[in-house]
């Protein structure tokens, strides 16, 4: 159901959804729209008295997919750096960087198709490049972890089983190498322990003392990047 609602002097449009849950939320997808997940039988001024509420959060994440330069269709970006998008029909589907640019040679030129074969290259390099990053960080600091897998994890950047399995998103491959490095380290110490207690935050400092700064950076670009398809 899509309904109105002024926000900030703005006509703000978003889809309602009502399902047997008992509480509110609010989603913006990639694209910016939002999507209100209500209970069934709530009524429509309570829920909008909670998006009045959260329209700060609601219109700033708008605006921040609006601008954002992973959304842009002329722009590419890998390992933080934003390069300038050349797409051209070919026997063979490829994709390279040269120079500013990166080239997706593709045997069809449709958005869907391009994405794929970017998807797909995207993918390939975070398992050459991430496997590489945790391996020598791994030795480094003394904590090996029994395997390494790469995988397409929609809310968490990685993660640490009892196995002593590290599993890693392969959007980090956007990510800076310090993003990347930090987000190994992070899973890497729950080798030692299994939690986020003081004795872990301890542990990831002594190893990444800007810990907090990289932190910030996820929080403010994090989102952006994992809603990537």
């Amino acid at each position: 159901m899509r309904r109105c609602i002024k926000l900030k002097e703005k006509d703000i449009y978003y889809n309602l959804v009502l399902k047997d849950k008992k509480n509110i939320s609010i989603k913006i997808n990639k694209d910016g729209e939002i999507i209100v997940y209500a209970p069934i039988g709530i009524s429509y001024s309570y829920i909008e008295t909670l998006l009045r509420k959260k329209q700060n959060w609601i219109i700033n994440n708008v605006n921040n997919l609006k601008n954002s330069c992973y959304n842009k269709d002329d722009k590419v970006i890998f390992l933080g750096i934003e390069y300038i998008r050349k797409i051209e029909q070919a026997n063979k589907d490829k994709v390279y960087i040269k120079g500013d640019f990166v080239y997706i040679k593709t045997k069809e030129i449709n958005s869907k198709y391009i994405n794929k074969v970017l998807r797909d290259w995207y993918i390939e390099q975070a398992e050459s490049l991430l496997i590489n990053r945790v391996n020598k960080l791994s030795i480094k600091n003394n904590l090996l972890p029994s395997k390494i897998i790469i995988k397409n994890q929609k809310s968490r950047w990685g993660s640490c089983n009892s196995k002593k399995e590290i599993r890693l998103n392969w959007r980090l491959i956007l990510m800076p190498y310090d993003i990347i490095d930090y987000i190994i380290i992070h899973e890497l110490c729950h080798l030692k322990q299994m939690n986020h207690s003081k004795e872990f935050w301890n542990l990831v400092e002594s190893i990444v003392p800007n810990y907090k700064e990289l932190e910030k950076w996820l929080k403010e670009n994090g989102r952006l990047i994992i809603m990537i398809e």
